[in-house]
């Protein structure tokens, strides 16, 4: 089975609230040396893939905001990852975008390096659900984007959606989806809102806070389902929605199927050639020394391959 390649970006633009794990808010000279570590990072695993007769079959640059990162830089980051990683023909590369990113400096930049993918994560279509996650986009970012996309020829296109929004309700959420499905947005992902952070009134509760029957994410889920399928797209995993498959996103895809991976990048784990490794947490360490598996590996272990 081929294996798959995650590279984990976890810079933010700034402090944020509702994302998810270990994030880094740096200069654009933190970025890009970042970006130069996973460079060198990636020269040393790929000689390692290599030898183990493994193919990659799907890349993706992943993190809350890796679309923040230097055009340039990331295309430069592509073109080294093809060139060390045996890869399938017409390897998929999909980068996780954040809709204001989107625009001709940043295509240009990622068509470079075979950036063909995009999974964009407007999370809703709603001001006041915008408000309460505090994104720093807005509606009109979001169909610029998609039309952004399309006018460049990017066919792979991925909307996330969350559920369980401070303040959403069954029918803002439908209007999210009908806004989608009015561009003729290809596929859609649902996931639940992460509401680690959020910005509190004075009696404690998160702002915009709705009714705990207008919170039910299964519920709001489910009906998300039954909206989607009328509209002719199917779900082809828990969550993620394509109007045929060719639209499918093929890293989660071959991911499910129980694919090999491979990390780079702080905290990336690595699952491959029997055995399984973490990377470190320290950016310090990480980018002085990204070539050197003795500073970048804070844990290996024996994968269990019976």
């Amino acid at each position: 089975m081929d294996a798959v390649l995650r590279v984990n970006i976890p810079f933010l633009q700034r402090e944020l609230p509702c994302y998810r794990g270990h994030l880094l808010v740096g200069d654009r000279s933190a970025r890009n040396a970042y970006l130069r570590a996973l460079e060198a990072e990636a020269e040393v695993v790929g000689a390692d893939v290599r030898e183990t007769g493994l193919s990659v079959g799907a890349i993706l640059i992943d993190g809350p905001m890796p679309s923040i990162m230097s055009p340039d830089g990331l295309g430069s980051l592509g073109k080294v990852l093809r060139s060390n990683f045996p890869l399938v023909p017409y390897c998929p590369v999909s980068i996780v975008a954040t809709p204001n990113t989107v625009g001709v400096p940043a295509l240009t930049g990622w068509g470079q390096g075979g950036i063909n993918h995009v999974l964009l994560t407007a999370d809703s279509l709603q001001p006041l659900e915008l408000e309460a996650l505090g994104r720093p986009f807005n509606e009109a970012d979001i169909q610029n984007a998609v039309l952004f996309l399309d006018r460049f020829h990017v066919r792979g296109v991925d909307v996330r959606l969350l559920y369980g929004i401070p303040g959403q309700t069954p029918a803002s959420l439908m209007r999210s989806l009908r806004s989608l499905e009015g561009i003729d947005v290809p596929a859609i992902t649902l996931e639940q809102a992460c509401l680690d952070n959020l910005p509190v009134t004075e009696d404690g509760t998160a702002c915009g806070v709705a009714t705990e029957a207008d919170q039910s994410a299964p519920g709001l889920l489910e009906a998300a389902r039954e909206r989607l399928t009328e509209y002719g797209y199917e779900e082809y995993l828990p969550g993620r929605f394509a109007k045929a498959e060719r639209y499918r996103d093929p890293f989660a895809a071959a991911l499910a199927d129980g694919a090999p991976v491979v990390g780079l990048g702080i905290d990336a784990e690595s699952r491959f050639a029997g055995l399984g490794y973490v990377n470190t947490a320290d950016y310090n360490a990480y980018v002085e020394h990204p070539s050197d598996p003795a500073v970048t590996v804070a844990r290996a272990w024996k994968l269990d391959t019976d």
